[in-house]
């Protein structure tokens, strides 16, 4: 049994999914969210996260070196918590929080959602 990265309720049968450019281990309620994908080699009992490269995860923006310091002065500027802007931003708190620890490369359209809530130019 595993958690749902979607809306967190535990589910034996997760689905991996695409969504707005990171994949997602999804209940089936939450699979509908997403472009449902086949990795042969998951193994849905383990955690697990993926890498990718700049190109897979970016459709052109040029993203700063310092994009998770530019993000969280944003986020503490505009004084709003993970969750109130994972609320703003249709995302979860901790792909925020790995955004701004750099171990996740959020897609163009999180930027652009980003730069549009936080009214700031982080690419």
């Amino acid at each position: 049994m595993g958690e749902c990265e979607v809306c967190g309720k535990n589910d034996a049968s997760l689905v991996s999914i695409e969504l707005e450019g990171a994949i997602l281990l999804a209940c089936v309620n939450c699979s509908s969210l997403g472009k449902k994908i086949e990795i042969p080699s998951l193994n849905k009992n383990l955690n697990f996260s993926y890498k990718f490269s700049s190109k897979e995860m970016s459709l052109g923006l040029d993203l700063p070196d310092d994009l998770g310091k530019r993000l969280k002065q944003a986020r503490e500027k505009s004084n709003l918590t993970f969750k109130d802007l994972g609320l703003k931003v249709f995302e979860k708190p901790t792909l925020l929080q790995k955004i701004e620890s750099g171990h996740f490369k959020p897609s163009d359209s999180l930027i652009r959602k980003l730069e549009k809530v936080l009214q700031v130019k982080l690419h």
